[in-house]
């Protein structure tokens, strides 16, 4: 898998992610937020994981709580 691939597979699973907590949690429950946190811990070197990005880039239209 090229580097491309990786990308796309990564912030496939993190729209999905998002999604599912939030199905499982509610609105309102932060799930972006903390999501956010999350990511920037595990992924340090990476930019683009605030939770303005995260909203307009990995969740569908909508969707958002």
């Amino acid at each position: 898998m090229n580097v491309n691939a990786g990308m796309i597979c990564l912030y496939w699973n993190i729209g999905r992610a998002i999604l599912a907590k939030q199905e499982e949690e509610g609105w309102g429950a932060k799930v972006i937020d903390r999501m956010a946190k999350d990511l920037k811990d595990v992924f340090p070197d990476m930019s683009g994981f605030s939770p303005r990005n995260i909203k307009y880039e990995y969740v569908p239209d909508g969707i958002i709580e």
